[in-house]
């Protein structure tokens, strides 16, 4: 009997500040509810337990979910995936799935297309979402003993940048096409982003970024 690899471990980057949509991104609400329940919803597809890393003063708005705080001493989204790691490193996973807070209309092919990906490229340390070259690294798998052994010295190095971290480990972009596509990873930055995405909603375009 052939023993199946780990599942990986899922991560939601749940810290931005959302200066542009008026305070914490993740409690901004679209359609009733959080960009974060919305998210931890699109995690579910792939994991029974995802992670939150949120900003170290949300801890009471993720109480009850399995949640850490951004990596002390490494700004921007960085530091959310070097606090994931960490929490990857303490489990049995070979990968860590990061998906953002700020995209409800991910597909339901992200996972299994950015493992394919992983499957056909040995060489690569990750693998990331792009969409007719605009490459999404907050939508990305990574392998967790290369990146942990990347992200320590990138990080020391004055490194910020997740394309930076993306080339130093020979990372490989995941291509989709068309305008369904383009739905599929808007990301909601500022108040009128979450009004078109109310107004994708009211007009028939679910949650997977397909439209009705």
């Amino acid at each position: 009997m052939t023993d199946l690899p780990p599942d990986p471990l899922v991560a939601i980057l749940a810290g931005g500040a959302g200066k542009r949509i008026g305070g914490a991104k993740f409690i901004r609400e679209l359609a009733g509810r959080r960009l974060l329940d919305h998210a931890l919803v699109i995690a579910s597809r792939w994991s029974s337990d995802p992670l939150v890393v949120a900003a170290a003063a949300e801890g009471q708005a993720v109480s009850g979910l399995r949640a850490v705080v951004d990596r002390q001493g490494i700004a921007g989204p960085l530091g959310g995936i070097a606090a994931a790691l960490d929490e990857a490193l303490g489990t049995a996973a070979d990968r860590l799935m990061i998906l953002p807070v700020d995209m409800p209309f991910l597909p339901e092919d992200l996972m299994p297309q950015l493992a394919a990906a992983l499957d056909r490229e040995p060489a690569a340390g990750c693998a990331i979402a792009s969409v007719g070259g605009d490459r999404y690294p907050v939508c990305s798998l990574w392998r967790v003993e290369r990146l942990a052994e990347a992200l320590p010295g990138y990080a020391g190095s004055g490194g910020r940048s997740l394309r930076g971290l993306v080339e130093r480990l020979g990372g490989v972009a995941v291509e989709w096409s068309g305008t369904a596509a383009r739905s599929a990873f808007f990301n909601i930055n500022t108040a009128a982003d979450l009004a078109a995405a109310e107004r994708w909603l009211e007009r028939g375009i679910d949650l997977a970024g397909t439209p009705g």
